[in-house]
């Protein structure tokens, strides 16, 4: 067969240009478009025809057309054949209707003749850049609320809560003051915190000083005329905003001196549907946007759970400590759960999507390095939030028959690079360990929370003893918590040489975010993590300590009947991990189902995409051919994912299921995936874990079906 030349060639490489999704555009010497494929127009909004012959400047913004002048000139000087501009640098390009777009361009350049032609590849990168940004205001938001639920459960404080609030109000929408109040009867607006707001104190001075007073001596400001901005969150109980609050008909009633309001922002703080507080913000230089309000707005929200918390804990004062400790944990998992969903969907689709970024980009790309950042920050997020879970006992359980000496010498290795040279590391196991029933992953988190502990408790170096041994509990036996009922159990016990703790802090070591160590250097949630994992798992936890002379963290695991199951430690063949099979794919979140979609059939698989239970449903009964694996969402509007796998199956029988969730929300919910005995992938997760677990549960099918 003869090679493929002329006319014919040209079609065929057009063909191919015209298929990808990236705009690639090409310009001779003068700068003027010669080339224009399907993607740059749909890229740019101009038809092919529209463009050619006309100049590059047409596809720019003013402020970078100097610049890229200057690029071409050098470009075309360098022995260099091929270079990619840095979207640092602020490339961007201008679409037909005068919108802006963030891109990426790698140019190369060709000599014909005596001239030469440039080209450049350009993608669109704002998903990308919408993903980062929205992932940095979910982290502010959840550091926010965090640092405000630490410093109410610290002291029982609203007022320190709400500075809190305050100082991330004013972070997240870039103002120059802001405030954070609760509703009284009346109703009257309480400011319980404020920031940034500089009174006149030459007009209306008594007011002024009466209002510092009442201030110092009772730690808020009342106003009882609500008959502006303010007043109007709490009476609409709506999200208001006013970029011209100097003339808006809304804004009257501020007492003369008050601060001049050019842009105002408030957002109410709800209860059960009842306004019972509000954060407001005023002045932010471009004034305010629907980006800012949807920020407030979520801050809010948190606040609202903030708010429940301290009204609980106002009533629940004269409770006994161990009940006070269980429902700060409660109002903390509520919190965590609350915004678990859709943070860890959040995270799967940046963190998916970065994974496959970095594996297509070279390390020596200056791009690299902001994806690593970017992988990093969302590793930190994922990291928080399955911390909150834990130890607010809402953490999902992959429970298991297993052998805790197993488990030690497994994280031992990890443990040891942790603690550095100068602990030295002794692991004390005994033989013929009885089984206990728990999850390793999370084993694995008590134990190295544990190690960090001790670690930071020697910072001159020392000794880490982690001790696995059988114990029986006999009746009123003085060496073991009383919490232990009698019988067998299987003890972990992690002791340390440090400087140990005194009375109080050995009484709130438990306590979600507190902690003796300087200011960003640790979360106070390690212990509070392990405290709940313990619990969860039926153990029981206790420490002994004394200043000078170390900390022993005793864990007893109740035993368990049967065989061991393996841990199943060992990382998958990713040549192994591709298939045909025909998966249905059901998830509401359209970012989380692209992503999903995309990574399943990169691996060859065949894959039906439904957005929501009504449309997996109608799929699995019109479909004749037979779907192989089922993986639904957990948590959907109107119908759970196990609901909606028991009638799919009424019509797909043989397909298998795997089920995937950032947070269940519902025990009951958990229990009923539990039920179907369907494997459970837990958000965020990354694309290889996705399809390793899949291919697995399909690989145990085949096996079903030979037997």
């Amino acid at each position: 067969m003869s090679p493929l030349r002329g006319r014919a060639l040209k079609e065929i490489l057009i063909g191919v240009l015209d298929t990808t999704d990236d705009a690639i555009v090409s310009i001779d010497e003068s700068e003027r478009i010669v080339f224009f494929n399907a993607g740059a127009e749909r890229l740019f909004g101009y038809s092919a025809k529209e463009v050619i012959g006309e100049p590059l400047e047409l596809l720019l913004p003013p402020r970078c057309r100097a610049l890229h002048h200057h690029h071409i000139e050098e470009f075309a000087k360098s022995p260099v054949a091929s270079h990619r501009m840095e979207d640092r640098q602020g490339i961007a390009a201008v679409r037909r209707d005068g919108t802006e777009c963030p891109v990426e361009a790698s140019i190369t350049k060709i000599r014909v003749g005596e001239a030469y032609l440039f080209t450049a590849v350009v993608r669109d990168i704002s998903a990308r850049e919408r993903a980062a940004e929205a992932l940095v205001t979910k982290t502010r938001q959840l550091e926010t609320a965090s640092n405000a639920m630490a410093a109410f459960l610290a002291r029982g404080s609203w007022q320190e809560a709400s500075a809190v609030l305050v100082r991330g109000a004013l972070d997240l929408t870039q103002s120059e003051y802001g405030f954070a109040g609760v509703v009284v009867e009346g109703p009257v607006l309480r400011i319980l915190a404020h920031h940034g707001i500089v009174w006149d104190t030459t007009e209306n001075r008594d007011f002024y000083e009466r209002a510092l007073r009442t201030y110092s001596e009772q730690g808020y400001l009342e106003f009882s005329n609500l008959n502006n901005l303010f007043g109007l969150v709490i009476t609409s109980k709506e999200a208001v905003l006013s970029n011209d609050a100097a003339c808006d008909p809304r804004a009257g009633g501020l007492p003369p001196g008050h601060p001049a309001l050019r842009q105002f922002l408030g957002v109410p703080i709800l209860s059960e549907r009842n306004v019972v507080g509000m954060i407001g913000v005023a002045n932010r230089r471009g004034g305010y946007t629907s980006t800012e309000q949807a920020a407030l707005t979520m801050l809010g929200q948190m606040a609202g759970v903030l708010c429940d918390s301290y009204r609980r804990h106002q009533r629940e004062t004269s409770l006994q400590e161990q009940l006070r400790q269980s429902q700060k944990m409660e109002a903390l998992g509520r919190l965590a759960g609350g915004i678990a969903h859709d943070f860890n969907n959040l995270l799967t689709v940046v963190l998916g999507y970065c994974e496959d970024l970095l594996r297509n980009v070279h390390a020596a790309d200056p791009i690299y390095g902001d994806l690593q950042q970017i992988r990093q920050a969302g590793a930190r997020a994922a990291a928080l939030i399955s911390q909150l879970l834990a130890f607010s006992r809402r953490q999902v359980h992959r429970r298991r028959r297993l052998d805790l000496n197993a488990v030690v010498t497994g994280a031992g290795a990890m443990v040891h690079r942790m603690i550095g040279e100068d602990i030295e590391l002794r692991i004390q196991l005994e033989t013929n360990i009885v089984p206990i029933t728990a999850d390793p992953n999370l084993l694995d988190q008590v134990i190295l929370n544990l190690a960090v502990n001790a670690r930071d408790a020697m910072p001159d170096g020392g000794r880490l003893t982690i001790e696995v041994r059988n114990v029986e509990v006999a009746v009123e036996d003085p060496l073991h918590p009383p919490e232990c009922r009698p019988g067998q159990y299987v003890l972990l016990r992690v002791s340390d040489t440090g400087h140990g703790m005194d009375a109080e802090t050995k009484a709130r070591v438990f306590e979600p975010f507190f902690t003796t160590k300087e200011r960003g250097k640790g979360t106070g949630l390690g212990l509070s993590m392990v405290y709940g994992v313990v619990h969860e798992s039926g153990g029981v936890i206790a420490v002994d300590s004394a200043v000078g002379r170390g900390a022993t963290f005793r864990i007893y695991f109740p035993t368990s009947e049967g065989s061991v199951e393996p841990l199943d430690r060992q990382q998958d063949n990713p040549a192994k991990m591709a298939g045909s099979e025909v998966i249905l794919v059901v998830e509401d979140e359209p970012q989380v189902l692209a992503l999903v979609a995309r990574t399943l059939g990169r691996y060859g698989y065949t894959v039906l995409e439904a957005s929501s239970p009504e449309e997996a449903l109608r799929i699995g009964r019109e479909r004749p051919e037979v779907i192989d694996l089922i993986v639904s969402d957990v948590i959907m509007p109107r119908m759970n994912g196990p609901e909606l796998v028991r009638r799919l199956t009424t019509f797909q029988p043989h397909a298998s299921v795997c089920f995937m969730s950032g947070h269940t929300h519902s025990n009951a919910v958990y229990h009923d995936v539990v039920k179907t005995g369907a494997v459970f992938v837990e958000k965020p997760f990354s694309p290889e874990v996705l399809v390793t677990t899949l291919r697995r549960v399909l690989d145990q099918r085949k096996s079903r079906r030979v037997e």
